[in-house]
């Protein structure tokens, strides 16, 4: 069984897959990895939930914008970066709005931007 593999990325990938048959569970899978201590977990978590296009993703990537590691954060201001990229009818304004507020927050806070 894949989903409790040990492997953290194998576990992502089996979330994503999981998620054509069982949203609720997949994603509850996501935010188990994202709530985990170890930083690589958080980073396979990040990369498999990018994949998804639902507004639940976005909502995971905003919580991981608080991530203690720099890299976590870093990879997850690059996803969501992507998705506002992308045309995105499944992502809603409100939600869009948010993202863009949090990108432009961490960009000052991280000193990105002057």
């Amino acid at each position: 069984n894949f989903i409790k593999d040990q492997d953290m990325r194998i576990r992502a990938r089996a979330a994503v897959s999981l998620y054509k048959y069982n949203q609720d569970r997949a994603f509850g899978l996501f935010w188990e990895m994202a709530h985990n201590p170890d930083s690589e977990v958080r980073l396979s978590a990040m990369e498999a939930v990018e994949k998804i296009e639902h507004p639940r993703t976005a909502m995971l990537l905003l919580k991981l914008t608080s991530d203690p590691d720099q890299r976590v954060k870093q990879q997850v201001f690059n996803a969501i970066g992507r998705l506002l990229e992308k045309p995105s009818e499944w992502l809603p304004n409100d939600i869009k709005e948010r993202m863009v507020q949090v990108v432009n927050k961490i960009k000052i806070a991280e000193g990105w931007i002057g």
